[in-house]
Formats: C-alpha cells, sequence, structure tokens
C-alpha cells in the first residue's frame, strides 16, 4: 500500500484545521503507533501507519453526523487508490472507527 498517497490525502484534509486535529498531531499518532507497533512482531505497519493517518478524518467530533457515511466512503477510495484490498480498507476503518476515547465501552 502506498503511504505516502494516504499521508499526503490526510495532510491536504487537515491543512485548514483550527480544532487541534491539524497534521502535526496526526503525525505524532503515527510516529507513536510506529514506537508501539515495533514491540509486536505480528504487527502489521502498513494497517497501524494507514490507521494512524487517518484516525480523525471521521472523528465524530468533527465532522457533522449526516457526513460520516460519505466521509468513511472516501477514506475507504483513498486507501483502495493506495493499494489497499477489501479487507485492508475494512480492517482501517474498523480502527478509525473505534479509536476514540469517547467510543470505548463504558462498561
Amino acid at each position: 500500500m502506498d503511504l505516502m498517497y494516504i499521508e499526503n490525502k490526510a495532510r491536504q484534509y487537515h491543512s485548514s484545521d483550527a480544532t487541534g486535529h491539524d497534521f502535526s498531531h496526526i503525525e505524532r499518532v503515527k510516529n507513536t503507533a510506529i514506537k508501539i507497533a515495533s514491540h509486536y512482531i505480528d504487527a502489521d505497519i502498513n494497517i497501524i501507519c494507514c490507521a494512524a493517518l487517518l484516525h480523525d478524518v471521521a472523528d465524530h467530533k468533527l465532522i457533522d453526523a449526516k457526513d460520516h457515511d460519505v466521509v468513511i466512503d472516501m477514506m475507504r477510495g483513498w486507501i483502495k487508490e493506495a493499494g489497499g484490498s477489501d479487507t485492508t480498507a475494512n480492517d482501517i476503518l474498523h480502527i478509525c472507527q473505534n479509536i476514540s476515547f469517547s467510543s470505548r465501552d463504558k462498561n
């Protein structure tokens, strides 16, 4: 998968962000994810990097609920354009939709 393509899409998407979820934040998350993943031999670095780069694109705190499905479809398109399979896209989107602390199980 072409991670530079995903990185460029994420950079463009967050270029006018004023919420603190700018691309500098995205880079910090990606670098932290890579550092953590380096301790796990079975970690798929492509999925981890891609999820880190895209984790805020469909964040419910940053987009209107009515736009969620359209944004998810856009993200799926980016992943596929970067060479990701349907399975890879599903894995990345699952991570992105479940990574937020506010979406964690409260039980």
